[in-house]
């Protein structure tokens, strides 16, 4: 039996020729069947021609989960019955995409990392920094004369310690 493949996102047209023998080409009946495993059959009716020339549109098979069938051309002429073509047929997207697992090395056997002694560095040193105001005047009575304001101003190494701790 022969084996063909449609494709399931696609239409596609079957083209056939028939040479017909004591019945009318325009009263002859020509349809195409698919026959799945499970009982299902669809049918797609056929045009044919004067000539003899046929040909079956097949919609696109999108929803239909089995991936195989057989295929049936049938004809009906003159009031009498004709399996005249049978085959096999794989139904499978036009387009696939598959993937391989990607391989996977284990680095554990190569680099060991040991952590052997965690010390806690001081503190970071701190510069201090003395302001003084300016004397009171007589149009500003409420700042005190000798005012000193100590602030701290972080040093570089302080600061780049923070952010290594923030990470």
């Amino acid at each position: 039996m022969e084996k063909i493949t449609l494709y399931k996102n696609k239409g596609e047209i079957f083209k056939c020729h028939f040479n017909i023998d004591g019945a009318s080409y325009k009263e002859t009946t020509i349809r195409l069947c698919l026959e799945f495993e499970n009982n299902i059959n669809f049918f797609f009716n056929g045009q044919l021609r004067e000539n003899g020339d046929c040909t079956i549109e097949i919609p696109k098979l999108k929803n239909i989960e089995s991936n195989k069938c057989k295929v049936v051309v049938e004809a009906v002429a003159d009031s009498m019955y004709f399996k005249v073509y049978e085959a096999e047929a794989e139904l499978k997207n036009s387009v696939e995409v598959t993937m391989q697992k990607p391989a996977v090395s284990n680095f554990s056997e190569k680099a060991k990392i040991q952590l052997e002694q965690i010390t806690k560095e001081p503190s970071p040193k701190t510069e201090t920094v003395e302001v003084t105001a300016p004397e009171p005047d007589n149009h500003n009575p409420y700042i005190p004369k000798n005012l000193s304001e100590k602030t701290e101003k972080p040093s570089f190494k302080s600061k780049f310690q923070d952010y290594l701790d923030k990470k």
